[in-house]
């Protein structure tokens, strides 16, 4: 949210060129944020989001289509090239090779959904004892629900099935670790990059279809797609990655090459570096920016 309290503040000290930026759906804000955001982004000459959902969502509540562009994220496709084959993570968790291992890297939010990953995990068990499951990440802010969590593990059986590693920086090494990754979010997402990094990595990914995740991920070209909070759904699409692997790398070859393609680093900078060169000119051209800016 901090449109509400950069934009305002850029324009009043005075700052030629004022870019705003929206990265989510904002499917939990009230009507009032939604107002006040939009009345503090009046104040901006052009406003980025990563992605065309967030783009049709703002054109439905009102924005102005001139100045609105949509700049996907950018992944370093390089750092996200498998190290190896994740024994290091492998032995810290104390699953032997060969064991298929399911994970969701995620904020620990109740929008990102990690309940319904454990219901479908539930699901998954029952039918097939060796996989193991991994909820990568933490939040300082709503302790409560990471409580809960771990009580919906053991109220599941699933305590010696499920590891949570809490906040890790060390994402490329944990990716190689994991065999199929899970985004089972409800909603909030933009262009998701933890999706994306997973899908540099060559990894098959399931995905909820909400935001700008259908951008992404392409329904039985670069993953499967399922109905967010349905368990069921996500427990089926993940044992078929599990159980097919012929298709799980397919899946994760095409997603590999079609971040390559679409979402790299380079291409975000580039055009980032276009948008900023153009707001500039036109800032020149009303005489907001004094002569020494060169093009």
């Amino acid at each position: 949210y901090p449109n509400v309290f950069a934009v305002p503040a850029a324009r009043l000290a005075g700052v030629p060129v004022t870019i705003g930026s929206i990265r989510d759906i904002g499917d939990t804000y009230t009507y009032w944020q939604h107002q006040v955001q939009k009345h503090c982004l009046r104040m901006a000459d052009h406003i980025v989001v990563n992605a065309e959902a967030i783009k049709r969502d703002l054109l439905q509540r009102g924005y102005d289509a001139k100045r609105l562009s949509v700049i996907p994220n950018g992944i370093d496709c390089e750092r996200f090239r498998l190290p190896g084959n994740g024994e290091s993570v492998r032995r810290e968790w104390n699953i032997p090779p060969g064991v298929p291992v399911v994970g969701v890297l995620a904020r620990l939010l109740r929008i990102k959904g990690q309940d319904v990953f454990l219901r479908a995990a539930a699901l998954i068990a029952s039918a097939n004892p060796h996989v193991r499951f991994v909820i990568v990440g933490d939040n300082n802010i709503d302790q409560q629900y990471k409580e809960e969590l771990k009580e919906l593990t053991r109220r599941l059986g699933l305590e010696d099935r499920v590891i949570f590693t809490g906040f890790r920086m060390d994402v490329p090494d944990l990716l190689a670790a994991l065999s199929v990754v899970v985004s089972p979010s409800l909603g909030l997402e933009g262009l998701s990059n933890s999706l994306l990094e997973s899908m540099a990595t060559g990894l098959p990914v399931v995905a909820t279809r909400v935001g700008g995740t259908p951008e992404i991920v392409e329904d039985g070209e670069s993953g499967f797609l399922v109905p967010p909070g349905d368990p069921n759904a996500l427990a089926a699409a993940i044992s078929r990655l599990l159980q097919d692997r012929m298709t799980a790398k397919r899946l994760g070859q095409s997603a590999r090459r079609q971040v390559l393609s679409r979402y790299s680093l380079e291409q975000a900078v580039a055009s980032t570096e276009r948008l900023y060169h153009d707001l500039l000119l036109q800032a020149r051209h009303k005489g907001r920016v004094k002569e020494r800016v060169r093009s």
